[in-house]
């Protein structure tokens, strides 16, 4: 993997939105515990848009966009339905412009769509592509360039399926701003981890969870790490804090998946609700190894019920002002916020 810059990052369900019947699974082996601590479970669909739909955050249009995650059936023996959706990629308008479809066969094909609903065929693969049996989760990459003299090609399990080169946009929209994940098996429920997107080869790379563990060097608010080391949403419990300026730094996990591993980037995410007074308003936080304090130069505005507030990317060491290494997520090193008036 080169070290690029991070587009978007849905690592858990705070940083997604759920519409239709989509689940949290924890435990098994339909995603890498080592790298992640829960799949999105979510039912196939041959609507437009489907029944059914992991939505990440939507990022700053871009024309170049590489896809990834990791996909894994809810059940032995999941397989291909004609037209159910697998992925579809949007423009900031929220009009799906290319869609990944299953076809006949166990064959999968990607579309162009314009804001009419019409479908035009880029390219279908082999048959059988789609791997079918066991609960190993396969790797999914895509690289689309959204330009009239552009290209789509798709990778499964790290194996080319299929390209396609030349006009891929519809309409004259120009650049894409999110991406929508569903299953192509309508008869079976497809899980869904590990999922970002990058400006450059995401072939082999992986998303690695940081939740907090204890906590950090300086942790004003009241509260523990219980309150907020959750996979699941739950609201019933939290941190909190009445004074502006307050640091919440928390450890994080410092031993690596085995391998050798660049990091493209770090990418924060919280899920915050404000009182009707005290501190309005949140900055990002990270404490890096080193012992410096640094905060991501935003104010963010929660309103009276929590929401999620997600896709913060620290693109490299805020310190250094170069890329991060693993040798920067080492003790002392902590991630949070900090609270403003």
């Amino acid at each position: 993997m080169s070290v690029g810059t991070t587009i978007y990052a849905g690592g858990e369900d705070t940083s997604i939105t759920f519409t239709g019947a989509v689940t949290v699974v924890q435990g098994g082996n339909v995603y890498r515990t080592a790298w992640c601590r829960e799949a999105l479970n979510v039912p196939g669909s041959t609507s437009d848009p489907p029944t059914d739909l992991i939505i990440f955050p939507q990022f700053a249009s871009v024309s170049l966009i590489w896809i990834h995650g990791r996909f894994a059936w809810a059940a032995l023996g999941g397989g291909v339905t004609t037209d159910a959706t697998m992925l579809r990629v949007l423009d900031s308008g929220g009009t799906a412009r290319i869609v990944v479809r299953g076809a006949a066969s166990g064959a999968i094909k990607v579309d162009k769509r314009d804001a009419g609903g019409v479908f035009t065929n880029l390219f279908t693969s082999a048959t059988g592509v789609v791997p079918t049996a066991g609960f190993e989760p396969f790797p999914f990459d895509m690289k689309l360039d959204y330009s009239t003299t552009g290209s789509v090609t798709l990778w499964l399990n790290d194996i080319n399926v299929g390209s396609f080169s030349g006009d891929v946009t519809t309409d004259g929209v120009m650049a894409v701003a999110q991406v929508e994940c569903s299953s192509i098996d309508t008869a079976a429920n497809l899980n869904w981890s590990e999922c970002f997107g990058s400006d450059s080869i995401t072939i082999n790379a992986g998303l690695f969870t940081l939740p907090p563990l204890a906590a950090g060097v300086t942790q004003n608010w009241s509260g523990v790490v219980a309150d907020i080391d959750k996979a699941v949403i739950d609201d019933t419990s939290f941190i909190s804090d009445g004074t502006a300026n307050d640091l919440s730094g928390w450890t994080t996990p410092v031993t690596f998946p085995t391998g050798a591993w660049l990091i493209q980037s770090i990418v924060q995410e919280a899920r915050v609700a404000v009182g009707l007074s005290g501190p309005q308003h949140f900055d990002w936080y990270a404490r890096t190894a080193d012992g410096s304090d640094n905060l991501g130069g935003t104010s963010n505005a929660p309103g009276t019920l929590f929401s999620n507030f997600n896709n913060f990317i620290w693109a490299e060491n805020p310190h250094t002002s170069v890329p991060w290494v693993v040798g920067d997520i080492v003790a002392g090193f902590n991630l949070g916020v900090k609270s403003l008036a």
